[in-house]
């Protein structure tokens, strides 16, 4: 009787790894043909970003996809893609495009942490107001941004 409870085991247990790799291989083939589909799809929008390696993602209420770069911000609205550049003089837009994190808060405000500082992008100008820590003098390294349940906003740097 063991024999035979052996060869049952043994005989049960081939059937159930046959079928799971025929799951696995009808799993793999349909996410194989999911991921293709969707990355041509992603292929033009990532063509038209500031630069290719996305470092944070966000999406705010009015369905904005906001993508930061080291190249800049980028705003994806579901067929375009606008670039908010570095403007260095303008004391308006953020000084430093190589941007770490993005936070959309509770209050319905952007936020973009960079290596030099914070900034905030106004929805009624269409631009970005820079904040700056006169302790690092100019140099914040903001890493990463954080919504506590108060709606307080952390900044978290290399400082």
């Amino acid at each position: 009787m063991n024999k035979q409870c052996e060869e049952i085991f043994f005989k049960s247990r081939a059937v159930l790894k046959s079928t799971l790799i025929l799951i696995i291989s009808f799993s793999t083939i349909q996410i194989a043909i999911t991921q293709s589909d969707n990355s041509l799809y992603f292929r033009q929008i990532v063509d038209n970003l500031s630069q290719t390696n996305v470092r944070c993602i966000t999406q705010d209420s009015l369905g904005f996809i906001w993508m930061g770069t080291y190249g800049g911000l980028n705003r994806y609205d579901g067929k375009n893609i606008k670039i908010y550049y570095n403007k260095y003089n303008s004391g308006k837009e953020f000084s430093d495009q190589r941007i770490n994190d993005l936070l959309y808060t509770k209050k319905n405000e952007l936020w973009v942490a960079t290596y030099q500082n914070i900034t905030k992008y106004d929805y009624d100008k269409d631009s970005l107001v820079s904040f700056w820590d006169t302790k690092t003098k100019g140099k914040l390294d903001a890493f990463t941004l954080f919504e506590d349940k108060q709606e307080k906003l952390w900044v978290g740097t290399s400082h």
